[in-house]
């Protein structure tokens, strides 16, 4: 589909370039930094670009390093700590997830529990809300 020359695209997922170091990134909440690239969502509570593609992304993604964000679709995040099934979930402030509290970026809803820190969860990526 195309508006003027513009496509819309219907990708769950964006490429992208990191603009810092992102150690062990597989399933981490990245932002978008000054130049447009992504690093590491490093402040709790904050909006965020997307979640990191699981895969192949190895141990570490060196700054300038491509890789695929999941931006509208059902990923795997790394969990904080215990986090209920349904329940709205922000940043961290470190690339993973924990329950939302009032005032915080909404950045997606848990599908499933999460019983420890390192749990990877099923998660939904909802971006535009702030939890109350």
């Amino acid at each position: 589909m195309s508006f003027t020359g513009y496509s819309v695209s219907v990708s769950p997922t964006l490429p992208e370039v990191t603009g810092a170091v992102i150690n062990a990134p597989s399933a981490k909440l990245v932002k978008y930094d000054t130049n447009g690239n992504v690093v590491l969502s490093n402040t709790a509570g904050e909006a965020i670009a997307g979640i990191i593609v699981t895969g192949d992304v190895g141990d570490t993604l060196p700054m300038g390093a491509s890789v695929t964000i999941a931006i509208t679709a059902i990923t795997p995040a790394l969990a904080s700590g215990v986090i209920a099934k349904g329940a709205f979930v922000s940043s961290n402030g470190d690339g993973s997830i924990k329950t939302a509290v009032t005032d915080e970026a909404i950045v997606g809803q848990a599908l499933e529990a999460a019983t420890a820190a390192g749990d990877l969860i099923r998660v939904q990526i909802l971006k535009g809300g702030t939890a109350v």
